[in-house]
């Protein structure tokens, strides 16, 4: 009996114990049970979330994909208008270039006409110069012939100073011949004469018709005035710096050498040189003239006041 009950007490104490770890795995249990619950009820809760997340981004992606479409469809739109411009842009540039080229094809033929323009103008233009050259020489030669025209012409003009002082003597000597004496209480009479009406290669003077004697004052006025003199300059022509005035009538009895020279001055004072400005003026204008007197020297015309 002792071993039955042992068996029963141990048996007793192995359910006790079994109990026991059952107890023990039915509060496991339990606890587990409660954590379950509350992860079912998190994951329902993240679930939920999610879910909302889920509806919210399919919402955000539903207007993304219609704005991403109408962007689709104006770049379309654009992308259509741009070829069209571009094909008419293209066209446009094509008969451009078109025109362009038979513009430069006109461009050439003119180039090649103003090339030949331009040669032959080149040609003329060497032609010219030649022919400049040749016309100073011409005119270089003509100058030199001009020098030694002036030359002679001033030799002329100095004989011919010398030549009507000669006959300004002649003819007062003559005139003294020819006058009688006359008596110291006579008076002298003055003589009005004027300028022959005839050309200037005639005699300039005319033969008084009565001829008076001179005194002896007045012959010693007369042989004192006889020679011009030496410092004067040896053509009087040139000159016009002398007044005209105040000696028209000429005193017969006073007549003298000095004043036959001064008549014959003023009646051929405008036969002057040119001078060096007009000489400098000849051969500065060379190529404007080829003619041996270029400019006409108005000191060489007769003014009207000295026509006779």
């Amino acid at each position: 009996m002792r071993d039955k009950l042992e068996d029963a007490e141990q048996k007793v104490a192995e359910f006790q114990d079994e109990l026991d770890d059952r107890e023990e795995r039915l509060e496991e249990i339990t606890i587990l049970k409660s954590a379950l619950l509350k992860l079912k009820t998190a994951r329902h809760a993240e679930q939920e979330k999610h879910r909302r997340q889920l509806a919210a981004l399919s919402d955000k992606l539903d207007l993304v994909i219609a704005s991403s479409q109408d962007a689709n469809a104006q770049a379309k739109l654009q992308i259509e208008d741009a070829q069209a411009h571009f094909s008419a842009r293209q066209s446009t540039i094509m008969r451009e270039l078109a025109m362009a080229q038979r513009d430069r094809g006109a461009i050439k033929v003119e180039r090649d006409r103003f090339a030949v323009r331009i040669s032959g103008l080149m040609v003329q233009r060497d032609r010219l110069n030649r022919n400049l050259a040749d016309r100073d020489v011409d005119c270089s030669q003509l100058v030199k012939k001009l020098d030694d025209l002036k030359a002679e012409r001033d030799q002329a003009l100095q004989s011919k100073y010398f030549l009507f002082t000669r006959m300004a003597e002649l003819n007062c000597s003559l005139r003294r011949k020819r006058s009688p004496p006359a008596s110291k209480s006579e008076k002298p009479k003055t003589k009005r004469y004027r300028r022959a009406k005839s050309s200037p290669g005639k005699s300039m003077l005319s033969e008084p018709s009565v001829s008076r004697p001179l005194s002896s004052e007045q012959s010693e006025a007369s042989d004192s005035a006889e020679s011009p003199p030496r410092s004067a300059s040896p053509n009087p022509f040139g000159s016009r710096s002398l007044s005209s005035e105040g000696s028209e009538f000429v005193d017969h009895n006073k007549s003298s050498s000095a004043e036959t020279v001064i008549h014959f001055w003023r009646r051929y004072r405008h036969l002057t040189l040119p001078s060096d400005v007009e000489l400098r003026s000849l051969s500065g204008n060379r190529r404007r003239s080829t003619s041996m007197f270029p400019v006409q020297n108005p000191n060489l015309l007769i003014p009207p006041s000295e026509y006779p």
